[in-house]
């Protein structure tokens, strides 16, 4: 790969991403990175991989896995190098224009399904990115209504390629969910991950997500970070039908949301914990 590698075997190429994988992952994340780079390039499993050691490997092949270790030890996400990940078993194209989407996103959908199945779904994404949430749903309620929006016009060419690749429907349109005149009318679900982490924040961030991951998706004002509960939650309020709204939250913003809701009138709402007991969802009920 820079001419330190003794032949062009799997177990030589495997030994040489290790070394120096070592000097940006931990352990289990280079273990996991050589993996993900083997399946991308060979369509390997972890099990063949151990069977392929003594299998030479072709100068194309030597290539991609140089400049993908290049992008990973600049802190690169495997996710944007290999341009693709698995979630939800939906394969989802994603790159710097949109976030990663991270596994509790994916529990979030999950309790959107138990409180939403049997019930008609007219349901809107807000601040949709890759589309996952609005995949998700749509996976799960193949018969259900599902739009989803994002003031990102990047961010909607890539939602729109994975419903496509994934065989989807779903109606994508542009929009400022900070637009005064936001109309939540058609819809009775509402579900948004918005940007909720303050910009004091940056500094304690990784390097992953500071230099790769689209800050307009990440960050809101540290004066007010809770910008995009508010006029969403405010929109539906304008709304003349009931309305299911859930959101991801940020760890920290339980007391803040609360104090919120509060100041709204609003009394039907209930947090939920992510499968490390933080709390990072909530369900709110709005009535028309």
């Amino acid at each position: 790969m820079n001419g330190k590698l003794a032949d062009n075997s799997v177990l030589s190429v495997r030994n040489y991403l290790r070394h120096h994988l070592q000097t940006v992952l931990d352990e289990r994340e280079i273990d996991q990175h050589i993996r993900i780079l083997f399946y991308w390039i060979k369509k390997w499993g972890a099990a063949e991989l151990v069977l392929q050691f003594n299998q030479r490997l072709s100068e194309s092949e030597i290539l991609l896995f140089h400049h993908a270790l290049k992008r990973l030890l600049r802190h690169e996400p495997i996710q944007y190098v290999i341009g693709e990940i698995e979630w939800m078993g939906l394969s989802l194209f994603v790159n710097s224009n949109v976030l990663i989407p991270r596994p509790e996103t994916e529990e979030l959908v999950y309790l959107i399904a138990n409180s939403m199945a049997g019930k008609e779904i007219n349901a809107l994404d807000c601040g949709t990115g890759s589309g996952c949430i609005a995949l998700g749903l749509k996976k799960i309620f193949n018969k259900a209504n599902i739009a989803a929006c994002d003031m990102s016009e990047e961010a909607l060419h890539i939602a729109k390629m994975n419903a496509d690749r994934n065989q989807l429907e779903i109606h994508f349109f542009q929009e400022n969910l900070l637009r005064a005149d936001l109309n939540l009318d058609p819809f009775n679900l509402i579900v948004s991950n918005p940007p909720y982490i303050p910009q004091m924040e940056k500094n304690t961030m990784h390097p992953r997500v500071i230099e790769f991951e689209p800050h307009l998706a990440l960050f809101t004002p540290d004066e007010n970070p809770l910008i995009f509960y508010h006029a969403i939650i405010e929109a539906a309020m304008r709304a003349r039908n009931n309305k299911e709204l859930w959101f991801e939250i940020h760890e920290s913003a339980h007391d803040s949301l609360k104090a919120l809701l509060g100041d709204l009138g609003i009394r039907n709402f209930e947090f939920y914990p992510d499968f490390q007991m933080k709390i990072r969802f909530l369900r709110v009920l709005v009535f028309g």
